[in-house]
């Protein structure tokens, strides 16, 4: 990991996720850049993300009281500051050291909600120790289906609120920056959530460790039935990451899930696969209830992005990648600096469109022409 001491010009200079971006990248070793950067194939998706929020157009309402601005919203009887939380991302000491604790700190002082990924590199135990009240466990779900109900009971043990079920990676995408870089975990992290169990041997089918250890580990045969038994064990609310099809938002809600998050994996799945704004679009209305919570996540980088989103119907919005490029500066500091980012631009924007609470934007705000 490089080192990069922030002048004044240059703290002056990171005013937006992008820049970050830029800065976070002379930090970091190229191979561990292109791992958080990088998507699937073509990487198509992965911009389209960000792109087809630029084709939702805000309409503002004038002459509205909006001296005073509320970003608080309340998911599953907890009240978070903000409408932005963080979402499941793998190995973040690959970004600064102890990175899902740092990550965790911020997450305690910004007052929302931090997803701890199952790849994990400091285990599940001692992260919600900097985060009690706001953190919730992201499952990928394995072909040993001790290992599955194993980790939800560690979570529940530990303190965890919920339980996010990603179900949009049964293969690997086919990330081409990790093949051509043999990407690789250091010889000091490691899965620290999953070292006291038995996984298939890689057979290095490709240069990717990670890509190897996914198509041979993951559940590739679980169901709407299973997904249904593990709701109905699991003993807290369950959320589905990785729906972009109305009729499985429909099915979510029937089995018992708590909410879904709208989700292409930022573009780390299937590429060319719809947007996660297109999914919403056509989920929001349709399935959007008090009782089932809709979060989106993919292609936020501004303030109009989670703005445009709950107009939609969402809830809340997941970040990922931002965050990570502020974690890989500035630590935990870095990590709220980019949600504080995030928030004073979506404040701007409920501000100009006429509307001073998050819980009351409607798609009214928007125009699709």
């Amino acid at each position: 990991m490089h080192q990069l001491n922030l002048s004044k010009n240059t703290e002056k200079k990171l005013i937006n996720t992008f820049s970050y971006q830029t800065f976070a990248q002379k930090l970091l070793e190229p191979a561990t850049f292109d791992y958080f950067a990088g998507a699937s194939s073509d990487e198509i998706t992965l911009k389209a993300n960000q792109t087809d929020f630029q084709n939702l157009k805000i309409v503002p309402s004038m002459l509205n009281d909006v001296s005073n601005i509320n970003l608080k919203t309340t998911i599953l009887g907890t009240t978070i500051a903000t409408p932005i939380m963080l979402a499941p991302v793998a190995f973040q000491s690959l970004a600064y050291p102890n990175g899902e604790i740092e990550t965790a700190k911020a997450s305690s002082l910004l007052k929302t909600i931090m997803i701890l990924s199952t790849l994990s590199t400091t285990s599940l135990e001692d992260v919600v120790k900097f985060n009690p009240e706001f953190s919730w466990f992201q499952l990928y779900v394995f072909q040993d289906k001790k290992i599955n109900l194993d980790l939800i009971t560690r979570a529940k043990e530990a303190g965890y609120k919920a339980i996010v079920v990603t179900v949009d990676s049964q293969y690997s995408g086919k990330r081409e920056r990790d093949w051509l870089n043999n990407f690789n975990l250091p010889n000091h992290l490691k899965l620290a959530n999953l070292t006291n169990y038995q996984f298939a041997k890689s057979q290095n089918k490709t240069s990717s460790w990670l890509h190897n250890f996914i198509d041979d580990n993951y559940d590739k045969s679980f169901t709407w039935n299973d997904l249904e038994s593990l709701i109905n064990s699991a003993q807290l609310p369950v959320f589905i990451k990785g729906i972009l099809n109305v009729n499985d938002a429909h099915k979510a809600k029937s089995i018992g899930a708590s909410g879904i998050i709208i989700s292409n994996h930022g573009g780390r799945s299937i590429d060319t696969a719809i947007t996660s704004i297109q999914a919403l679009e056509n989920i929001g209305s349709k399935v959007n209830s008090p009782e089932f919570v809709i979060i989106l996540d993919s292609g936020i980088r501004r303030g109009t992005d989670i703005f445009k989103a709950l107009a939609l119907g969402a809830k809340a919005v997941c970040i990922g990648r931002p965050y990570i490029w502020g974690l890989a500066i500035e630590k935990a500091q870095g990590v709220v600096k980019i949600v504080d980012i995030l928030n004073a631009e979506l404040t701007t924007t409920m501000g100009l469109a006429g509307v001073n609470d998050v819980n009351k934007i409607t798609s009214e705000y928007l125009s699709h022409a």
